[in-house]
């Protein structure tokens, strides 16, 4: 064989690639999955808002000694916790009102 005729070879068309179907996933047994927010979802199960309302606290002491960079953290996070445990009242409200029917 010469340079010539090898040129034009190609070796995928002397192969062809079969094409498998698709395979079906299988089905987990378990807990269905989680939207995301694993652990609100477990505050809204439990119901228990303890754990915020003891870290507002806190952070509610640490506005009061500090320099100002410390004391102005301290309040948004502590506005930011306000504003998660008024979502976890609503939401534990919610699951109230539909666990009662209505």
């Amino acid at each position: 064989m010469s340079k010539e005729d090898l040129k034009g070879f190609k070796i995928s068309d002397q192969v062809k690639a079969p094409v498998e179907k698709p395979r079906a996933k299988k089905a987990e047994a378990g807990p269905p999955p989680s939207v995301g927010f694993p652990r609100i979802e477990a505050v809204v199960e439990s119901g228990d808002l303890g754990g915020l309302e003891g870290r507002l606290q806190q952070l509610k002491e640490m506005q009061k000694v500090g320099g100002n960079k410390e004391k102005l953290a301290a309040k948004k996070a502590a506005a930011a916790y306000e504003r998660a445990q008024a979502l976890l009242r609503y939401l534990l409200e919610t699951k109230a009102r539909l666990s009662q029917g209505g």
